[in-house]
């Protein structure tokens, strides 16, 4: 039986080849040797999906779950690490990354809506072709 948890299938529509496409073109993981930022993006989204403001609060929930946390690909991680992350690794590579996923969800709304309003169209023209008897 394969489970997949809902935290994880959230991951499933990042692009994690474009993540590291950009961490690589801006050096994010350079001077890095296990706190990854992808790991960091992990762990902050988990922090915010969680509620969690700062960062004991993060340490102690990835502490309280460290289990389950293999899992997902993070682990625990000390409020020391996380603080000379945030302050050391580049801000741009999270930007860039939401303004690539903010394109995919405008194509994907503007593929859906096209799709959406075709078949409008198209019952429109059907519903309009029984009723008046044009088959």
């Amino acid at each position: 039986m394969c489970y997949n948890s809902i935290y994880s299938q959230l991951f499933n529509f990042i692009p994690r080849y474009r993540f590291e496409k950009i961490v690589k073109k801006s050096g994010g993981d350079r001077y890095c040797k296990h706190f990854t930022a992808w790991k960091q993006f992990l762990t902050l989204r988990f922090a915010q999906i969680s509620g969690k403001d700062s960062l004991r609060e993060i340490e102690n929930a990835l502490l309280a779950n460290h289990k389950r946390l293999y899992h997902l690909g993070m682990e625990a991680v000390a409020k020391s690490t996380l603080s000379e992350a945030m302050n050391r690794r580049d801000p741009e590579i999270f930007k860039a990354l939401f303004e690539f996923c903010h394109l995919i969800e405008k194509s994907l709304k503007s593929h859906q809506t096209g799709i959406c309003q075709s078949k409008r169209n198209f019952s429109t023209l059907y519903c309009s072709e029984i009723f008046t008897g044009q088959q």
